[in-house]
């Protein structure tokens, strides 16, 4: 069973959060509101898209997920039952 993390290591998860955007954006200046909202769920999806991708990876190498690319150069991710030889295209 995973521990819930404690209330410190929330605010300490958080304060690196403002920390990171601040190191890519220096001069970035906001409310609470948008700081909330801007700033830490900025910082949140990008992090989750790297750990998105990375599973996405890990799942083509497994065979256990297709992709393909499209005319306008985006990568559509499917399940294994999509027969079109040309789906395992690697991201690389």
């Amino acid at each position: 069973m995973t521990q819930k993390p404690t209330q410190d290591e929330q605010l300490e998860k958080v304060a690196d959060e403002i920390i990171r955007y601040l190191q890519q954006h220096q001069f970035a200046a906001d409310t609470l509101e948008g700081i909330s909202h801007w700033w830490i769920t900025r910082q949140r999806i990008e992090e989750d898209k790297q750990r998105v991708l990375a599973a996405l990876e890990y799942l083509l190498e497994r065979k256990q997920l297709h992709c393909r690319r499209l005319p306008d150069g985006s990568v559509l991710y499917s399940g294994t039952t999509n027969t079109d030889p040309d789906s395992d295209e690697p991201l690389h």
